[in-house]
């Protein structure tokens, strides 16, 4: 699901009995949010806020993230949808997709032979695939879109 923002004028609430007549917010997008996912995931590795005990994604963690979403891009049924990346700390990377009644979530481990997952869930359904792969993080997006 793709989003296009537009800034709309505000409108003033008019009060009618006990009716409040809705009005619309203009989005405005925080200073230093990155709005896509390529961005933030160089700024993660860029970053100067790891140290002995919070570690700086490896180079792994970081090629793999970036090979599941060059991957995806061309199976989508929408634009790669915005999500929310960070380090674990322990030189893995996480990537979430939130959405009011589903969750997607690409965890990639440090180093190859670790964890790594695609775990998604709606309501009480969840699971996990621990055989991620970018057709399979595609088929979850286009069903997180759904």
């Amino acid at each position: 699901m793709a989003f296009t923002l537009k800034q709309t004028k505000p409108k003033q609430p008019s009060f009618t009995g006990s009716e409040i007549e809705e009005i619309q917010i203009p989005y405005v997008k925080p200073a230093g949010l990155k709005n896509d996912l390529f961005d933030q995931l160089d700024a993660l590795m860029q970053s100067e806020d790891y140290d002995d005990e919070f570690h700086v994604p490896t180079g792994s963690a970081f090629s793999r993230m970036r090979g599941f979403l060059e991957g995806v891009s061309g199976h989508l049924k929408t634009a790669l949808p915005l999500g929310t990346m960070y380090a674990d700390g322990d030189g893995g990377l996480r990537l979430e997709w939130i959405r009011p009644d589903r969750e997607l979530r690409l965890v990639v481990s440090a180093s190859p032979e670790g964890r790594s997952y695609i775990y998604h869930e709606q309501g009480n359904d969840y699971a996990a695939d621990y055989s991620p792969t970018a057709d399979a993080l595609s088929y979850w997006l286009n069903w997180l879109g759904n």
